[in-house]
């Protein structure tokens, strides 16, 4: 097993492996890059169905203290993210677009309440490489603050960022709760 990748049935995923020469690319801005990827072809849009099945009751962690979003299988999407400026926490909903992962949340920080509106991240999918090895079918995601994708799953591997369960929700009512006293 290659350093990262985790197997998709230990995580009771079930993506169907389409025979697409195609990339999933989904950006969420602000976020460090991640395994980069390269589409042969230049990859084709995700379908709208497989991003369903691959996002639905996943948290995605992102590289910061107690970090990452939710998407519950109902379309709720929750998120934190946690930096020098502060706490923000995200809270609404989600869809899978053809090519896209999408977004729409209202952000809570110590200052009150923002509506962010609709947010999305390209999604392709297909075959290619992430510079160690080759893959014949990769969700790719673009990345948020450079040009280019990174791998979501692989030949059947999830990256080590992607796991099964609500690991954000409890999280973020804790902080909510210390925001609302300040």
């Amino acid at each position: 097993m290659k350093k990262g990748k985790i197997p998709m049935k230990k995580h009771g995923l079930r993506i169907q492996i389409l025979s697409l020469t195609a990339a999933v690319p989904l950006a969420l801005a602000t976020l460090p890059a991640r395994a980069d990827f390269t589409f042969t072809d230049g990859g084709k849009p995700a379908p709208a169905a497989e991003l369903t099945k691959f996002f639905s009751g996943i948290t995605w962690q992102w590289p910061c203290k107690s970090c990452g979003a939710y998407f519950a299988p109902d379309g709720n999407i929750t998120w934190i993210w946690n930096d020098k400026d502060g706490v923000q926490i995200g809270h609404g909903t989600w869809t899978a677009k053809e090519g896209a992962i999408c977004w729409t949340t209202k952000v809570t920080t110590k200052s009150g309440v923002t509506d962010k509106g609709e947010n999305c991240t390209a999604a392709k999918f297909g075959p290619g490489t992430d510079g160690k090895s080759k893959a014949k079918a990769a969700l790719g995601l673009e990345k948020g603050d450079k040009s280019g994708f990174f791998w979501a799953w692989q030949d059947k591997m999830v990256w080590k960022e992607f796991k099964k369960g609500d690991q954000i929700t409890a999280t973020a009512a804790k902080l909510e709760a210390g925001l609302a006293k300040k």
